[in-house]
Formats: structure tokens, C-alpha cells, sequence
């Protein structure tokens, strides 16, 4: 019997033992745990977690100082989670809006992150138990803020100024990411917006930015012929947030700038910070002011209420051009002298018998461009001969990769022959563009046959990903008017190659394919894809188009029917309209009775 109780009481003894002791948890939802690991192959977080790609940050490319164009990050994370949280900065960990789908607004208003600022994000995941999961690091660059409706991607912006008489209309395509475009024609835009009167050409130039620093970017609209004798007006329209713009017509505009009487006021746009705020200023040209003369004018964002002038009497700096010079006749921002505010080149076609010249103004800091006269310009630049159009369309971006940003300039009218050329002048650094005369360029790029108009339109960007920009050039007469736009290469110190690596021609004659030019990563893979308007297309209905880099092969088109994708527009009330990007109609006169081709104003004018 003893020897039985004290088996019982060993038996119980050892329970209680076992009963205190510490278990093991087989729990496969503990990272790195051994049921981690035996059931990896089947677990989609430790699958995400090996290979890094637990998290996508999916409106950036993953690749060194991505360039950020949008107010928002938006991506995607896998497991059951909890939350997303996002460090910036190398600051403390926020939680962003939603968790297998994400977003994250980045900072607005004082904080916003100026055009050019480099910065780190940090984003991880975190499950149910409040273990990390997975996280991704990404260095950024910001670029100017592109996306209307916050979804984290570039937003396409295309203006019919001629239509219904004239009256005009605007339309914004929302870009959706990988394959950013569902639309054919412009009857299906995200957003349709209408002018005020006949006559107006609503739409003749087109920007985009974020103008009251909210995160997401507003539409400023140009109508340079409204009030009849071609007064002009400037229209901001702020996004209202997730749902974008909202307004139909111009009475929506958020601000309203009426320019002096007669003077195209808003024939050419741009659109950069030019008192280092933070807050996109716009810059304007009217080249028509005093019988050619012409102004061109700045008007700083007061902040959250974005740009609140009424007219251009109340702009930030007013620049007067010499008699009959068609002084902001073209208008280009960037930071020319690298200091980190937007200076301004303007255009004038039509100085000293259509040699045309080129003036620079740079920003003094946070008082802007102070200049009040072509006299006071940093630079100045005339043509190479009589009956060139040196400085039809002025364009600033940075082609050999030294920090700071370089000025090109188109000549459609060269040699008097309508065959075109293309200057690069590079900036030596604070100093700026130092450059007195049109051959003293850096780099020259031809036209090839007379009555091209090679250089009507220029816009910069990275198609290839290999860190340099590159230069497109339209050329909206070739071959009847046809129209070609080609593109060239960056090669480092150098600038561009002067040979075109892609050259694609319109669909057929009369198409002015090439009017307008964009360069621009409409699907966030690191690579710029090039946008295209040719407003003549079918009997100036218009068309835009779109073609998708296919990334370190650069832009391997050569007719623009293979474009990735195109918008075409419509008639309405028996009159047709132009569905191009920008400019709508070549109306500069020119008072040597020589035709000469209008600027086209880049909305994106440099990055």
C-alpha cells in the first residue's frame, strides 16, 4: 500500500510539474518562428518577407530618388495585418489610410517638400500580434505635383481652345498606375471643364500643380482671346480632393485673373516655385501688350488660398518687353543658377526683324524676380539672323546632369526656310547661362528639309533610365504638315546626342502632329513616356497621343497610329475642335509678312 501511495504521489507531483512548465507555441504567424519556417512555402507573408516584397509603394519605381509626383504614396502589403505605418525622413512611424491597399498623404501646407528635395520613406507592416512583417525603404526626389485626384499618379491635361466657336473646353484623364489610360476619345475625361464665351479659346494653354498646397494638384487654364479684343484670362481650378476638380465651366474657377486690355494675356504658361515657399507660382505670358511690345508676368501662391490676384495689375513681378519684340511669346521655370528658386526665361520672337532673342530673370530669393524691364535680365540672348523666331518656345531642364538646370530654345523660322533649329545653352553653374549670342550654344540641332518648323515644341524627361534626361523636339509641318516629333539622348556632360534615337511621324498630312510635346512617367515605372498633341488631326477635330517607354530601350516607335494610347476628339455645334495638349491655333503675327508658327507653352515645363 506505501508503496503504492508514494507512486500516486510521485505521478501527481510530476502532472503539477508539467503543468507549470513553459510550452512551446507553434505558431506560424511568428516571424521567423520554426512554424514560421515549415510553413513558408504555403505563407504568403514569409514568401513577401524573403523576397522583399512584403510592401509596394506602387506610384514609385524602385529605384534611387524615384521621382515623386503626387501628393500621396499609395501601394499594397500582404498578411493579415493590423496597420501600414510610413517613417519620412528618418521621423517617427504615422499610420497610413487602409493596410493590404494603402495611402499616405505626405506633407502639405509650411511642410510641404519643395521641387527637387531629396528625402528618405521608410514603410512597414504590422500584423495582428503587432509583429513587423515586412518593410521597404525608398529614397525620393520630389518633382512638381501632377496628380489631380490624390490616387498617386500623374493626371494628362488636354485643351480644345477652338471649340464651339472658340468658346473652348478643357479636359483632364485621370492616370490610373501600370496601364494609366482606359478612355479613346475626349468625351470619356475624368473631367470636362467649358469657357465662358465664344471667341475665348478657353484652353490655348494648359498647367498643372499644386497652387494651395493641399496635397493635390489644380488645373490653371488659359483663355487668351476672352472679352472679344483678346484681354486673356488665366483660370485656377483647385482639386476638391479624392473626387478632383468638379467645375464645368469657368464659373467654378477657384481665381480668375483678367490681363490688360488687348494683350493675349495667358498665350503661354508655366508653372514652378519661384520665392522658395514651397507653393507652385505660375508665370504668364502676353505677348500681344502694346502693339507687340508684350508683358510677361509672376504671381506667387499666398499659401492655403492658392493665387488670389483678380488681375494681372496685382501680379508679383510685371516684365516689359521692347516695341514690336512679342515678348512672352513662350515662358519656361526652372532653377537656372541652382540656388533652389525658379528663375524665368520669356521669349521674343519677333525682336530686331524676327531674329528673336531670349531673356533670363533669375529669382532674388524669397522677394521672386524683381526685374521690371528686358534691361534687367541676367541673360540675354539674340538669334543668329534676320527671320529666325529665336525664342518661339523656351523650355529649362537639366540635359548634362551637373544639378543645374540648362535653357533650351526653338528657332522654327531658321535661315528663313521654316526648317528649324534648337539650341542648348548649359548653365555654368551659380552664375547661371552666360551665353551672349544664339552661337555661342553648347549644342545645335537641326531640322532636316525647309518648312519643318523643328523646334516648335521641346519638353525634357528620362526615357531610358539611365539618369540623364532626354530631349524631345516637335516638328509640326513635316511632310505637309504632317507632322514628326524626335527625340535625343541624353550623353551625360555633353547634353544630348545630336542625332535623334526616335523619330516618329503623324498619321497624315494636315495632322500638325508634333504642336506639343510632353515628356512625362505616366505609369510610375522610372522611365518617361512621351505625349504627343497634333491638333489638325481629321480635319482639326485633334488627337493626343501616348507612348509608353519601354524602359532602357528608350521610345522604340516610329509612327504615331502605334502610339500606346490616343484621345480623339469630336465636333460639336457643327464646329470642330482640337483635342491637343496645349497651344491651338498659330496666331503670332509677324509683321514682316512672313508666316510664323505660334509657341506652344508646356504645362510641364521642367521637373
Amino acid at each position: 500500500m506505501e508503496v503504492q501511495m508514494r507512486f500516486l504521489r510521485g505521478f501527481l507531483f510530476l502532472l503539477l510539474l508539467n503543468s507549470c512548465a513553459i510550452k512551446t507555441t507553434y505558431n506560424p504567424g511568428i516571424l521567423y518562428s520554426k512554424a514560421w519556417w515549415d510553413t513558408c512555402l504555403i505563407n504568403p507573408v514569409c514568401i513577401a518577407t524573403l523576397t522583399g516584397n512584403g510592401i509596394h509603394i506602387l506610384n514609385l519605381p524602385k529605384t534611387n530618388n524615384a521621382l515623386l509626383q503626387s501628393g500621396f504614396l499609395v501601394g499594397t502589403a500582404v498578411g493579415s495585418l493590423s496597420r501600414v505605418e510610413v517613417s519620412l525622413d528618418g521621423g517617427s512611424f504615422s499610420p497610413a489610410v487602409g493596410t493590404n491597399s494603402w495611402q499616405f498623404q505626405l506633407p502639405t501646407g509650411g511642410s510641404l517638400w519643395k521641387r527637387g528635395s531629396i528625402h528618405s520613406i521608410q514603410i512597414r507592416s504590422v500584423d495582428l500580434s503587432g509583429n513587423i512583417v515586412a518593410n521597404a525603404n525608398q529614397s525620393v526626389q520630389k518633382g512638381t505635383n501632377k496628380d489631380i485626384n490624390g490616387d498617386g499618379f500623374v493626371d494628362l491635361l488636354a485643351g480644345a481652345s477652338l471649340y464651339s466657336g472658340n468658346l473652348g473646353q478643357v479636359y483632364a484623364f485621370y492616370g490610373t498606375g501600370t496601364a494609366p489610360f482606359t478612355g479613346t476619345t475626349a468625351a470619356q475625361a475624368n473631367v470636362t471643364i467649358s469657357g465662358a464665351s465664344t471667341n475665348s479659346y478657353f484652353g490655348n494653354a494648359l498647367a498643372l500643380g499644386d497652387i494651395n498646397g493641399d496635397g493635390y494638384a489644380d488645373i490653371i487654364v488659359a483663355a487668351d482671346g476672352i472679352t472679344g479684343g483678346g484681354t486673356g484670362y488665366v483660370y485656377i481650378f483647385h482639386s476638391t480632393g479624392s473626387a478632383g476638380v468638379t467645375a464645368t465651366t469657368v464659373a467654378g474657377a477657384s481665381t480668375a485673373i483678367a490681363g490688360p486690355a488687348g494683350a493675349l494675356f495667358g498665350y503661354s504658361l508655366a508653372i514652378a516655385d519661384v520665392n522658395g515657399d514651397g507653393y507652385e507660382d505660375i508665370g504668364v505670358g502676353a505677348y500681344a501688350y502694346s502693339v507687340s511690345t508684350g508683358q510677361a508676368f509672376v504671381f506667387h501662391s499666398t499659401g492655403s488660398s492658392g493665387i488670389v490676384a483678380a488681375s494681372s495689375a496685382s501680379a508679383n513681378t510685371t516684365i516689359t518687353g521692347v516695341t514690336s519684340s512679342n515678348f512672352g511669346a513662350s515662358v519656361a521655370l526652372g532653377d537656372i543658377n541652382g540656388d533652389g528658386y525658379a528663375d524665368l526665361a520669356v521669349g521674343g520672337n519677333l525682336v530686331s526683324t524676327s531674329t528673336g532673342q531670349v531673356y533670363v530673370f533669375h529669382s532674388t530669393g524669397a522677394g521672386g524676380i524683381t526685374a521690371t524691364s528686358t534691361g534687367s535680365a541676367n541673360t540675354s540672348i539674340p538669334g543668329e539672323t534676320s527671320y529666325n523666331d529665336f525664342g518661339i518656345a523656351v523650355n529649362i531642364g537639366d540635359l548634362n546632369g551637373d544639378g543645374y538646370g540648362d535653357l533650351q530654345v526653338g528657332a522654327t523660322r531658321y535661315n528663313n526656310t521654316y526648317t528649324g533649329k534648337v539650341y542648348i545653352f548649359n548653365s555654368s553653374g551659380s552664375g547661371g547661362v552666360t551665353a551672349t549670342a544664339a552661337a555661342s550654344a553648347n549644342v545645335f540641332l537641326n531640322g532636316v528639309n525647309g518648312g519643318d518648323t523643328f523646334g516648335i515644341s521641346l519638353s525634357t524627361g528620362d526615357v531610358n533610365g539611365d539618369g540623364l534626361l532626354d530631349l524631345a523636339v516637335g516638328a509640326n509641318a513635316v511632310s505637309s504638315s504632317t507632322g514628326a516629333v524626335y527625340v535625343f539622348m541624353g550623353n551625360g556632360s555633353a547634353g544630348v546626342s545630336t542625332t535623334a534615337a526616335t523619330v516618329i511621324l503623324g498619321e497624315s498630312t494636315s495632322n500638325t502632329f508634333g504642336n506639343a510635346v510632353v515628356l512625362e512617367d505616366r505609369n510610375a515605372d522610372g522611365f518617361a513616356d512621351l505625349s504627343v498633341a497634333a491638333n489638325g488631326f481629321s480635319s482639326s477635330i485633334g488627337k493626343t497621343y501616348v507612348f509608353l517607354s519601354a524602359g532602357f530601350f528608350g521610345l522604340p516607335f516610329s509612327g504615331a497610329a502605334s502610339a500606346s494610347y490616343s484621345f480623339t476628339g469630336t465636333s460639336a455645334g457643327g464646329m470642330s475642335f482640337l483635342a491637343g495638349l496645349f497651344k491651338s491655333r498659330n496666331e503670332i503675327p509677324d509683321t514682316s509678312d512672313y508666316f510664323a508658327f505660334g509657341e506652344v507653352a508646356l504645362f510641364f515645363p521642367s521637373n
